[in-house]
């Protein structure tokens, strides 16, 4: 029986990206000059039916994206297919952890923005990933849910810092012992997190830089997604999907593996 068929009526297989760049973002230099459309098809150009807005500490481009999308729908643009947007945004932490935070679908630039001054991001290099908040990761772990919102600890054990796993013990300790985090994003195989043997739900994103690339090991859009089993595509529906673990499939080339 296909995977179609195993699934309950009104629900669906979703290709979905929790993680993306735009061109504000400082480090994608090679989307200069991408417009908002260009972006959109992109992903529509790939099959990829929601799409998580995540440039580091910003969400300029969350209102002119979804002002694009709308254009492009009623215009029926070439390549255009549904697609949901999810705003969002990548913390960064005053310990260095990099945070994805989604929200719901009607947040707009200036909930995000308003949100990043609470932390203490400063607005003077914001879209930069060394725009470091105010406040530590568990404190805006606690934030992000107390605002309605969904927090993904992003690329948890990459080496090179910046993953959840790489913090100090007595930081990462009350997080393992909290009930905070249910959903992580990791491209390793490894299937078992955290240490203290709790399960945590794994996703992975593309974390696009560019929009196309000769390069295969560079990131963007389609080239790694989960898809995730959903009905409505709301933030509380993909909450919902994501606490059902037959209901998720990361796909990750295998090149990609970490």
């Amino acid at each position: 029986m296909s995977e179609e068929k195993r699934i309950s009526p009104g629900y669906r297989w979703l290709r979905c990206d929790l993680h993306t760049h735009t061109p504000v973002s400082c480090d994608t230099p090679e989307m200069n000059g991408v417009s908002e459309t260009e972006w959109l098809t992109s992903f529509m150009k790939h099959r990829i039916d929601l799409v998580a807005i995540t440039d580091h500490n910003t969400g300029r481009w969350i209102d002119s994206l979804k002002y694009a999308y709308s254009n492009m729908k009623c215009n029926n643009s070439s390549f255009f297919r549904p697609i949901i947007l999810i705003p969002g945004v990548e913390i960064t932490t005053a310990d260095g952890i990099h945070l994805l935070a989604l929200f719901d679908l009607k947040a707009t630039t200036s909930f995000i923005e308003d949100f990043l001054t609470l932390l203490g991001s400063p607005v003077e290099t914001r879209g930069d990933s060394s725009c470091i908040a105010g406040i530590g990761t568990f404190a805006i772990i606690k934030l992000i849910t107390a605002h309605g919102g969904l927090a993904i600890p992003a690329h948890i054990d990459r080496k090179r810092g910046k993953g959840l796993l790489n913090l100090e013990p007595g930081l990462l300790i009350p997080i393992l012992e909290s009930n905070e985090i249910q959903v992580v994003e990791s491209l390793s195989e490894r299937a078992g997190w955290p240490p203290c043997g709790k399960t945590w739900r794994v996703v992975a994103g593309s974390d696009s830089h560019m929009l196309s690339s000769e390069d295969p090991y560079s990131r963007f859009p389609g080239c790694i997604y989960t898809k995730i089993i959903m009905k409505s595509g709301t933030l509380q529906d993909l909450v919902q999907a994501l606490g059902r673990p037959k209901g998720i499939r990361r796909v990750i080339p295998e090149h990609y593996i970490e």
